[in-house]
């Protein structure tokens, strides 16, 4: 069967007609939904990275938040106070510094070294209230 173009038919109609169009939109279609899963994919893929990275600056507030605090405890006159006492051996003026010890090691003096009263604790407690009398 042959087709005769003579028929009548004008050219857009012709073109209409055409396989060739036919075959041409299909692959502009194709290429459109190729485009657009593309597109998509790289906006899933930054809202996953913004997500992350939301997370990861709460985390970073958290910690920021807990340094802060510390850095505020660290400039604390009360900080200052203990470190004083527990690593310097520094005591306030009138205060009277009590050592516990846990069990002598050796029964023997030791030479040049201060010998401290054993109290019990009702009498240290007393002694701390009411004065040494």
């Amino acid at each position: 069967m042959k087709y005769n173009y003579n028929t009548g038919q004008t050219t857009w109609e012709r073109i209409r007609h055409s396989k060739l169009l036919a075959v041409g939109l299909i692959v502009l279609l194709v290429l459109v939904v190729a485009a657009t899963a593309k597109e998509k994919k790289s906006q899933q893929k930054t809202k996953d990275n913004i997500n992350t990275l939301e997370q990861e600056i709460a985390e970073l507030k958290g910690q920021n938040s807990n340094l802060s605090s510390l850095i505020e405890y660290l400039r604390s006159d009360g900080f200052v106070d203990r470190e004083a006492r527990e690593k310097l051996n520094m005591q306030k003026p009138g205060e009277k510094v009590v050592l516990v010890s846990e069990a002598r090691k050796n029964s023997g003096q030791v030479a040049g070294a201060v010998t401290i009263e054993e109290k019990s604790n009702w009498q240290l407690w007393k002694e701390y209230f009411f004065g040494k009398r």
